[in-house]
């Protein structure tokens, strides 16, 4: 019907590209929106698609069949993009509103020690300074008191390990000299008698160790805030002399 032919060429922008042309353009230029430059897919605008050059003959169905079948294979691949992006964007949400909820934790949480160190402001220096001598004193001691467990564990480990060899020697010795095979039976069965008080004792430092552990840690936590409520009552002190200062400094001037 036309001298020369007529159509367009189309093209999306995936890495080896793709796309269809009618009759009388040699190829369509892809493109590719900045919301499918998926990995998988090339750079905006940098794809390219072949089509076939336009031709006054009667294969014009055949070659709309190939194109919607190109068609539907794309629209399969942007839905799964559209799926794929979809779950994305849950997931950014559902992260978003998790750290709404720490936020608001946290923010509660400054609030309750903000309303803390509000009622220990009225607290005098030389108490603060007592609190903090009193806590410093209780972390020696419970810093030597942990040495002491774990000194006492080591020591218990150490004989649960030595008595498990002997045990191991005495079981050996027992099969192989017979004659002596009940008084090696004896000595292995007070052996393991003694490992199982050792056992036991090691269980009992063990938990000793832990409370004296976890003892440390809440009066270092003491430690530190009384050092802070210290501080802040020293830089309190500190203005007060300031603003006194500053009215005399005035009427001296005047």
């Amino acid at each position: 019907m036309w001298p020369h032919g007529g159509g367009f060429g189309y093209g999306f922008g995936w890495n080896d590209g793709c796309g269809w042309g009618h009759p009388g353009v040699p190829h369509g230029k892809g493109f590719a929106p900045a919301h499918w430059a998926a990995p998988h897919h090339a750079p905006p605008g940098q794809g390219e698609g072949k089509g076939d050059k336009g031709k006054r003959t009667s294969t014009t169905s055949s070659f709309r069949a190939q194109t919607i079948q190109r068609l539907e294979a794309d629209n399969e691949r942007l839905r799964g993009d559209a799926s794929d992006f979809e779950r994305q964007r849950n997931e950014a949400r559902a992260e978003a509103d998790r750290l709404r909820a720490e936020n608001a934790q946290l923010t509660s949480e400054i609030s309750a020690i903000r309303q803390d160190v509000q009622k220990e402001r009225n607290t005098s220096t030389r108490d603060l300074k007592e609190i903090v001598d009193l806590n410093i004193m209780s972390v020696k001691q419970k810093t030597e008191e942990l040495r002491q467990l774990q000194s006492r564990y080591d020591i218990a480990e150490r004989q649960r390990k030595e008595n498990a060899t002997e045990i191991e020697k005495l079981k050996r010795e027992a099969d192989v000299a017979f004659g002596s095979r009940e008084s090696l039976r004896r000595s292995w069965e007070s052996s393991k008698d003694q490992n199982v008080r050792l056992e036991s004792e090691l269980k009992t430092v063990k938990k000793d160790l832990q409370q004296c552990q976890d003892d440390l840690k809440i009066m270092s936590k003491s430690l530190k805030l009384a050092e802070k409520q210290l501080a802040a009552k020293d830089k309190d002190k500190e203005k007060e002399k300031q603003s006194e200062s500053e009215p005399s400094s005035k009427k001296q001037r005047k």
